[in-house]
């Protein structure tokens, strides 16, 4: 554990990180973050403080009252990866920024966990989602943005497009059970044509074993295709999860290339939307770095709650 200036931290710690978790609840969910919520997040911190959560690297700087960094990882599996440093909470200011504090803390982390050669990724929410520039000025790069959104605002919009298929495409619902093995064919085709998207640097199979992994966890899932002649050209698979307060999950939206640009997307987000919206759901969170997907945040009704950056 690394401090600096410590002088009674625990309330400043703790205000800055309810602070940041509150304004994510905010984003996702409509509401601010409970009291249960805000005591459990103290409870955590003052444990992570005084050294009692043995596997995470716990570095912080105070002075004069003011939070200059906290930086909490730990070793945490992931689906692209295998396995990634995870930093969270993750505050730092500008200045310490600027003093090459975040390549530091990344080395640092790195030596604490013996994982030399894992990715360091920090998620920067609230205020922190401004200093983005400043971060990858200093190496880091974008991975992926978290969106959410409210499922009527995106209907809204995509009503008004009125999505409709040309000629010789009809949508429905797959059938995993007869075309898993095409669906999982045409996310990789799509997948490794875009460089903008977070899974274009995954192989095949490690692709693959990321959708076996999400329908081998039988969430209570839909997936939509479009078909021309007989095979799929475009998918889009939505689940259901029950915290926070059954959120839905946009899981997957593709279309494989020679059939862009033709209101596909439209038409697969608004069967899946509309599914959601069936199932009472009301907000719904996906992740992307697809530059398709984010020219349209906006007109869709969705914001970028926190941005995931790689060291």
């Amino acid at each position: 554990m690394t401090k600096t200036g410590i002088s009674g931290p625990y309330e400043v710690i703790i205000g800055a990180v309810n602070k940041i978790a509150g304004e994510t609840c905010l984003l996702m969910q409509g509401y601010g973050i409970s009291r249960r919520a805000l005591g459990k997040n103290t409870a955590q911190i003052r444990e992570l403080i005084d050294g009692k959560v043995k596997d995470c690297f716990v570095s912080y700087g105070v002075e004069d009252g003011k939070l200059l960094w906290l930086w909490v990882s730990r070793v945490v599996p992931d689906d692209f990866d295998g396995k990634l440093i995870n930093v969270r909470p993750f505050i730092i200011d500008q200045a310490m920024i600027e003093d090459g504090v975040i390549e530091k803390l990344a080395e640092k982390s790195r030596e604490f966990h013996k994982a030399g050669k894992l990715r360091v990724q920090v998620g920067l929410v609230g205020s922190e989602k401004g200093k983005r520039g400043l971060y990858e000025k200093h190496g880091a790069k974008l991975a992926y943005h978290l969106l959410c959104g409210k499922v009527s605002d995106s209907l809204k919009y995509l009503s008004g497009r009125k999505p409709k298929l040309p000629d010789g495409y009809s949508l429905k619902a797959i059938d995993m059970e007869k075309d898993l093995a095409e669906y999982l064919h045409v996310q990789i085709l799509a997948l490794k044509s875009d460089k903008t998207c977070s899974m274009y640097s995954l192989s095949p199979a490690r692709i693959r074993k990321v959708f076996l992994k999400f329908f081998n966890g039988k969430p209570e899932s839909k997936s939509f295709g479009v078909y021309y002649a007989g095979k799929i050209t475009g998918s889009c698979t939505v689940s259901i999860s029950k915290r926070p307060r059954r959120t839905g999950l946009l899981a997957s939206m593709v279309v494989i290339p020679g059939h862009r640009g033709k209101g596909l997307s439209s038409v697969l987000y608004s069967a899946a939307l509309s599914w959601l919206k069936s199932r009472k759901v009301e907000r719904y969170a996906g992740i992307s770095s697809t530059e398709r997907v984010l020219a349209n945040v906006d007109k869709m009704g969705r914001k970028i709650v926190v941005s995931y950056l790689k060291i």
